[in-house]
């Protein structure tokens, strides 16, 4: 089965670097250079759009030495990975909320969408302050403000902020948890789920393939009787 749009839940790289008796900003920079491979594999697998979960509504709640940490790692990341982007022809998408972020992360996210906004051949999805719960509500408040008076499924897909995309074939949890966590819960309606007991740092092209081959195993049926 061709599929278009894989999401990740990035999961583990504190418990990852707990276990090796490394710190949590340590696990974060190896999840960092998972995200790496993974962006490696879309070419090599065909996969025409991925979107990561770097930052959720809720991790606010997390001390601010980790935050300030991840926030200075996705600018670094952003800094990094501009010519590799254009290189394999990669759209940058940054979705979430951009209120609260520091400025200097929101302008490296505004030029790296800027640079590569003319690709074509993989668009990549980073999930920066984002949660599929507010997200729907800032889609209602938009309609809202632009007059809508009745919304239904499709008029509602378009306020989200993945407008005309591709809804998820498949999402990725790794770290052993199986739910969520509040990501893409309108999207991910009929996403094939695949949970992994492996932390995200330990994530490279093998596994990539592993979960490849286990969607390729799950029958689709949307909802429809399957007769065979």
């Amino acid at each position: 089965m061709q599929i278009n749009h894989i999401a990740f839940v990035m999961d583990g790289n504190g418990r990852w670097a707990s276990q090796r008796g490394k710190s949590r900003k340590y696990g974060h920079k190896k999840g960092v250079e998972a995200l790496k491979k993974v962006l490696q594999s879309l070419k090599f697998y065909n996969i025409s759009m991925a979107s990561f979960y770097a930052f959720s509504t809720e991790n606010w709640k997390r001390p601010k030495e980790e935050i300030d940490a991840l926030f200075s790692m996705m600018k670094q990341y952003l800094k990094n990975t501009e010519t590799e982007l254009l290189n394999n022809d990669i759209k940058l998408n940054v979705l979430g909320r951009r209120e609260g972020l520091p400025l200097d992360l929101i302008e490296s996210i505004k030029k790296a969408e800027e640079l590569t906004k003319s690709c074509k051949s993989h668009t990549v999805n980073l999930m920066i302050n984002y949660g599929s719960r507010a997200e729907i509500c800032d889609a209602f408040n938009k309609a809202i403000k632009e007059g809508e008076t009745f919304i239904d499924e499709k008029k509602l897909s378009d306020y989200l902020y993945t407008a005309y995309m591709p809804d998820p074939d498949i999402i990725v949890r790794t770290g052993g948890d199986m739910r969520l966590s509040n990501f893409m819960l309108y999207q991910g309606a009929y996403s094939e789920l695949i949970f992994t007991n492996y932390y995200w740092p330990e994530i490279n092209k093998m596994r990539i393939k592993e979960i490849l081959d286990e969607f390729s195993k799950r029958k689709r049926r949307f909802g429809a009787l399957d007769n065979k």
